[in-house]
């Protein structure tokens, strides 16, 4: 649903991270993920700028425990900061 919104305003390359494998008990083990996947997160927007993209056209979006996924990878770029990072809490 983010991805539609997103590519029906612009030209914008969207990548989804699956971070689950690193969440599938409880509650603490979760949160242990949350930081393995931040750092995971961190290396491969660390790989992008390498590449050439540049850190300001990057947004990280995070949804519930995924935005502070966003927070630990954005926060851990080595070489600048990314443009903008958003945390989306889950609503019941």
């Amino acid at each position: 649903m983010v991805v539609s919104a997103y590519l029906e305003t612009g030209g914008y390359n969207v990548i989804g991270m699956d971070w689950s494998v690193l969440c599938e008990f409880e509650y603490l083990s979760a949160m242990r993920g949350v930081r393995t996947a931040g750092h995971y997160l961190a290396e491969f927007v660390n790989w992008l700028e390498q590449m050439g993209v540049p850190l300001n056209s990057i947004h990280i979006i995070g949804h519930s425990m995924g935005a502070h996924v966003a927070g630990i990878g954005g926060g851990n770029v080595k070489r600048g900061k990314v443009a903008r990072i958003t945390g989306k809490k889950l609503m019941v």
